[in-house]
């Protein structure tokens, strides 16, 4: 029989069984490592790999100093080769589960010059428990009852600065299926289902990694570690403990960045979420939206709006406001990304003329990142006077219209991608949002003449 590493197994080589068969060590071996193997290959190959969910860093304030020490959270995380990790418990990180991996060698904590790491979570074994043995002398190291899996961590120190690193999920490389120039050569699938080429090129292209062995630490006894199938969790910055506690010989001071480096499993719960836009900022609320619903409002509510914010205690109930679900760029926030525009009936020919609001900027308080999760509309003040505050203007013989839109692929959230702004149905209360990003919320009322005393 092939022996792999001292074993009976081999891939897909399981047990035979009949009457009278021997079970001896080898054959319970072969069982183990063919159902292990087995569960792992779906693993890598259906499931992929990444962190399903958790391991998340606490504090998770990004870039800013850390006064106490930073905790691991519990999480589960499936590495290359298809191999389970899972954390439990929270933990902080120590000489006893992290190590420092350079060249893909394992090297103490105490080896940590100050800089940034790429701190990764990596599964491993160890053997427990001393089993009775027949020594009479006890000259012979005793064998271990059982095999624990647990995670172990590491940090490897990053050249450069961390803007060059890529994303973590990397870029497709696998090309388009070639494409039959002569029609006459396209098959039934081609002609109907002109995806399913691809997708079948797609599959044959797709090359799963196998795992690579394990490597014994010379730092902890019985210990083995998948240090080539490291899952990324986080790009930190290490400072060295000075003086140093006991097995604590470094320590996480900033946490530069959480998402980047982290690869992530995308289960049927999350593309469903993602399909849906649940990850997507949207805007909220409009401080409007009372009116939608309404036949007519009065002018005067219109000009209670448009007046000057400082006129008013409360701003958001007499003016244009936008609240969106999340923070979004204040570098974004410019005036043209709204638009107001008055439809009025002109008296002799009774055509409807767009009259559009001057908009000359848009009022938000800072948050952190230079991010808002709100803005309000001001407006040119000479037109106030002239259209608003005078009694004969544009807005008195009749009622009007006004419709006002917000330019959703023109505001971008912290993220960089473009608000969800696609307004469904058009009365008060209305759901503004439809899953996909950027899109044009558009909303319209009915005002009432001015009166012209």
């Amino acid at each position: 029989m092939q022996k792999i590493d001292g074993k009976l197994s081999a891939p897909g080589r399981r047990n035979r069984y009949f009457r009278f068969k021997q079970m001896r060590v080898e054959e319970f071996a072969v069982e183990q490592d063919y159902l292990i193997e087995r569960r792992r290959l779906i693993n890598r190959s259906v499931l992929g790999w990444g962190v399903v969910f958790g391991f998340g860093l606490k504090p998770d304030d990004i870039d800013k100093p850390l006064p106490q020490p930073v905790t691991i959270q519990p999480g589960f995380a499936l590495d290359q080769a298809g191999r389970e990790i899972e954390l439990a418990e929270a933990v902080e990180i120590d000489d006893h589960n992290t190590f420092l991996l350079a060249n893909n060698v394992l090297k103490t904590l105490e080896s940590c010059v100050e800089g940034d790491y790429l701190l990764s979570v990596h599964y491993a074994e160890r053997k427990e428990y001393d089993a009775p043995g027949d020594d009479a002398c006890g000259c012979d190291k005793p064998e271990k009852r059982f095999v624990r899996e647990l995670p172990v961590f590491t940090l490897t120190l990053l050249q450069g600065d961390l803007k060059q690193f890529p994303c973590a999920e990397g870029p497709c490389r696998r090309p388009v299926a070639a494409w039959p120039e002569d029609p006459a050569r396209l098959h039934a699938c081609d002609k109907h289902h002109p995806r399913h080429r691809s997708l079948c090129a797609w599959a044959a292209q797709q090359r799963i990694r196998r795992g690579e062995p394990l490597v014994k630490s010379d730092q902890i006894d019985d210990l083995c570690i998948a240090i080539r199938e490291g899952v990324g969790l986080a790009w930190v910055h290490v400072v060295k403990n000075s003086p140093a506690p006991q097995c604590k010989s470094v320590r996480i001071d900033r946490i530069r960045d959480v998402a980047s480096p982290r690869r992530v499993v995308k289960n049927n719960n999350m593309l469903y979420d993602i399909s849906r836009g649940c990850g997507l900022t949207r805007i909220e609320s409009v401080s409007w939206e009372p009116w939608l619903d309404r036949d007519r409002i009065d002018f005067a509510q219109l000009k209670r709006a448009v007046l000057s914010l400082d006129a008013y205690p409360q701003p958001r109930v007499h003016s244009f406001t936008v609240r969106f679900s999340g923070p979004v760029r204040t570098g974004t926030l410019r005036s043209r990304v709204v638009n107001i525009t008055a439809w009025v009936i002109m008296p002799e020919t009774h055509w409807l003329v767009p009259r559009r609001f001057p908009v000359i900027k848009l009022d938000f308080d800072k948050g952190p990142g230079d991010t808002t999760k709100e803005f309000t509309v001001r407006f040119e003040q000479d037109w106030v006077d002239d259209e608003i505050n005078n009694p004969a203007s544009a807005f008195s013989p009749n009622d009007f219209n006004v419709d006002i839109e917000i330019y959703g692929d023109l505001i971008l959230d912290r993220f960089g991608l473009p608000v969800d702004a696609n307004a469904i149905g058009q009365f008060y209360p209305h759901r503004i949002g439809d899953g996909t990003p950027g899109g044009t919320y558009r909303s319209t009322f009915t005002v009432k003449a001015k009166s012209k005393k």
